[in-house]
């Protein structure tokens, strides 16, 4: 059954994108990124595990999704 319906699912998007070309799918794409840019939040600790109690020391970074960049403008 999921199987069946995995299959259906691959064709029906195929068949979606039968009418768009390529350059109009990569317009799109860009412009939403450059509408709505995705940001990824790293963070870094001191240690893999911790006992209750103990100081917790930690980095965070914040990074522009597409291109794994620091220098995101705030």
């Amino acid at each position: 059954m999921r199987t069946i319906l995995s299959i259906q699912l691959i064709l029906l998007s195929l068949f979606s994108l039968q009418g768009q070309d390529v350059n109009s799918i990569v317009s799109n794409l860009h412009h939403q990124v450059a509408l709505f840019p995705q940001e990824k939040v790293y963070l870094m600790t001191d240690k893999g595990a911790y006992v209750a109690g103990e100081h917790i020391w930690f980095r965070a970074f914040l990074t522009d999704a597409m291109a794994h960049r620091q220098d995101i403008p705030f």
